[in-house]
């Protein structure tokens, strides 16, 4: 589908969410009208790749119902359990929910884009904890260091496990479509410290 466009009201760089004391904490980058975040986790450095957007009830399945949450709300799936041949709106509105909010999030614009003014303090409910209170904000775009980076520039996975070319050293690593795929680093947002 063609992407929506964004206007200035809506969030164009990321959201930083900040209270779950987990590894759900931390800035998520937009992407095609998902905001997504991919992490490596320690001690095995395995990927746990999430997205935040708007999952519609209509098309999301029974885990919604079955957490108790409120329907049609923002929401965070992990992407790494959806299958490789989903796309992005398809397993946010239908992958392993993970949480979702409860309370003090805004109403979804159009294309499901977080606004661009405001600090939101929300409530979310976490499978085992119940309800957590969650800080959000939007991030602006920041200058990007590895803009230079191509998909020939980490075409070889050896340009993730032993680069010669400076660039594929600063800006390749390994992604989690694969044992040899590499691509360039995500690209995020820039972020406040705090939510003052």
């Amino acid at each position: 589908p063609a992407l929506a466009e964004i206007s200035p009201s809506q969030c164009q760089g990321g959201i930083k969410i900040v209270g779950f004391a987990s590894l759900l904490d931390g800035v998520y980058s937009l992407d095609t009208n998902v905001y997504k975040r991919h992490l490596r986790v320690p001690p095995t450095y395995s990927f746990l790749d999430t997205l935040f957007g708007f999952r519609n009830s209509s098309s999301g399945d029974h885990a919604e119902r079955h957490m108790g949450m409120v329907l049609d709300t923002w929401s965070i799936v992990n992407q790494s359990a959806c299958g490789s041949e989903q796309g992005d709106q398809h397993c946010l509105n239908n992958g392993p929910l993970l949480t979702a909010c409860n309370k003090g999030c805004p109403l979804s614009e159009a294309g499901g884009i977080w606004p661009s003014n405001g600090h939101f303090q929300t409530q979310w409910h976490l499978e085992g904890l119940g309800l957590v209170n969650v800080s959000i904000q939007c991030c602006q775009h920041e200058a990007e260091e590895c803009s230079a980076c191509l998909d020939s520039t980490c075409h070889y996975f050896s340009e993730c496990a032993q680069p010669d070319n400076p660039l594929a050293k600063k800006c390749c690593e390994r992604k989690p479509y694969g044992l040899s795929f590499c691509g360039c680093k995500a690209k995020l947002p820039k972020c406040g410290h705090d939510f003052s």
